[in-house]
């Protein structure tokens, strides 16, 4: 059975991040259900940058499964378990979750698009045809599901073993020469080097 399940808003202006919790999930889909569980790799589903509710980078995550029919309320509590624990309950933060089972309704790929330049209402996610939980994030949540990409990019993202820094004084490094190699040597894909500071 399709499934299509979209994560938002889990993150706040001190840190976390929803793709690290849409990382989460996979890892939580893999245990159950192993990887041939996806039926296309994650989706970072970038949406309006102006949107006064954005915690930082207004971008929500997707993820497209094919599961037994009869596990599709147990992908709805795991995705709904792993965006409520590892939510950033702070500021503005406040998490949602979506569900599209079988096809995507027409009306969530219609929220997607107006989330892309617009901002949406919480109603109109909710009147989008797809199962949500949550508070604003569901927007977001919604509009992943309902995203549709006729082309893919790709975006790497690593994450700290040990999470976030434990003490203000503590920095995130990252070897210069290399990220400058990087950046110099391939065109494709380009690290994001701040050209005044070299990190």
């Amino acid at each position: 059975m399709r499934v299509v399940v979209g994560i938002d808003d889990t993150d706040s202006h001190r840190g976390g991040c929803t793709t690290y919790v849409g990382y989460l999930l996979v890892k939580e889909v893999i245990k159950r259900w192993g990887a041939q569980a996806f039926r296309d790799f994650p989706r970072l589903v970038r949406l309006n940058p102006n949107v006064p509710f954005k915690t930082r980078g207004n971008a929500a995550v997707a993820l497209e499964l094919d599961v037994p029919e009869g596990d599709v309320e147990e992908v709805w509590r795991l995705a709904v378990e792993v965006a409520g624990q590892h939510a950033r309950r702070e500021g503005k933060t406040d998490p949602g979750v979506a569900m599209a089972v079988g096809e995507v309704p027409g009306r969530a790929q219609l929220l997607y698009r107006m989330a892309l330049t617009q901002v949406v209402s919480i109603s109109a996610a909710d009147r989008a045809g797809v199962r949500t939980w949550g508070g604003r994030g569901r927007i977001g949540a919604v509009a992943a599901v309902g995203a549709v990409f006729p082309k893919s990019t790709f975006e790497l993202l690593a994450y700290r073993s040990g999470g976030e820094a434990t003490h203000p004084a503590e920095t995130r490094e990252v070897d210069g020469d290399v990220n400058s190699s990087l950046h110099v040597s391939q065109p494709r894909p380009r690290p994001r080097v701040d050209r005044a500071s070299g990190t």
